[in-house]
């Protein structure tokens, strides 16, 4: 089970997106040979998003929540490999989703206002990646210093967001199109785990992803694990 969360700001006239999602999972590993890995899981997540969207024509903000929901999953394939305190997993992998957003009105006193239609978006993803990690012991448990990087390259399908303006209803529509669109994304990260003994975790990891021309997205991430 699991609870994510995201605000994404765009300008600075405060349009932005605070996003939320709650998550479930099922996660499956098998060993066909040894050393040799399958794993995969399957996820479902309901989403909710509160936006405002500022209009400079009339100088107003609009603002609106919509929910939907997604489906999620990924298959891996590699090896495990290890030479001493040091591991090290080439992997492929192929990742998929499918996600449904639900109509939603905008909020204001401005003609502007707009009820965007419900619509579908689907992504999928094949990635060759590497990981690794060295293993130091201490009285207490293992300290292990992390690195993974990955290429991806991801198919996004296309869809139309229809909306319309809400003094006018649907019989004056729009439409938002966006055709199928591939990406290609290098992944890089490094990290530190802390064990004690088998009971429990933490780790802690600074990641960063190449989108081509643009700007690269950082990424902080912090995890803790407790055996039961």
């Amino acid at each position: 089970m699991g609870f994510g969360t995201d605000r994404t700001t765009i300008g600075q006239d405060g349009t932005r997106s605070d996003g939320r999602s709650f998550n479930g999972m099922l996660y499956a590993s098998y060993r066909p040979f040894a050393n040799w890995f399958v794993d995969g899981f399957l996820g479902y997540g309901a989403l909710n998003f509160d936006s405002q969207r500022w209009v400079s024509l009339d100088s107003s903000l609009m603002s609106g929540t919509r929910s939907g929901s997604s489906w999620f999953g990924s298959l891996s394939v590699g090896p495990e490999m290890r030479y001493g305190a040091f591991k090290w997993a080439p992997y492929i992998r192929g990742d998929f989703l499918f996600a449904h957003l639900n109509d939603y009105s905008e909020h204001a006193a401005s003609i502007q206002s707009l009820t965007f239609g419900a619509v579908d978006f689907t992504s999928t993803a094949a990635v060759l990646g590497l990981r690794g990690s060295y293993d130091f012991t201490t009285q207490w448990g293992v300290i292990a210093p992390m690195a993974r990087i990955e290429y991806k390259y991801a198919l996004d399908g296309s869809f139309n967001q229809f909306m319309w303006y809400n003094d006018l209803g649907p019989g004056t529509t729009y439409a938002l199109a966006q055709g199928t669109a591939a990406r290609s994304l290098l992944n890089g990260s490094i990290g530190l785990r802390a064990s004690i003994g088998t009971a429990a975790s933490i780790d802690l990891e600074y990641g960063t992803t190449a989108l081509g021309n643009t700007n690269p997205v950082q990424t902080f991430r912090g995890a803790l694990r407790l055996a039961f």
